[in-house]
């Protein structure tokens, strides 16, 4: 698991667009429509981490490559 780091890209992704979507409790007078462009602006780099992770995914189940196959000790 060492050299798979999309997950740790994804739940940042996540982290921040969840921070943006809890702003608005803290900022009571900003407005809605920035919220949702901030939270939907970084779910589209989620959703590309997670395609990437996925096609590495199936690459490695179908023909690992030597970064994939060693032992990690």
């Amino acid at each position: 698991m060492r050299n798979r780091f999309w997950p740790i890209w994804f739940a940042g992704f996540l982290v921040v667009g969840m921070a943006a979507s809890v702003s608005i409790l803290v900022f009571r007078n900003l407005n809605p429509f920035i919220v949702f462009a901030a939270s939907a602006f970084w779910s589209l780099p989620a959703l590309a981490c997670m395609a990437y992770g996925t096609y590495r995914d199936g690459q490695r189940r179908t023909k690992p490559s030597p970064a994939f196959s060693r032992v990690i000790d």
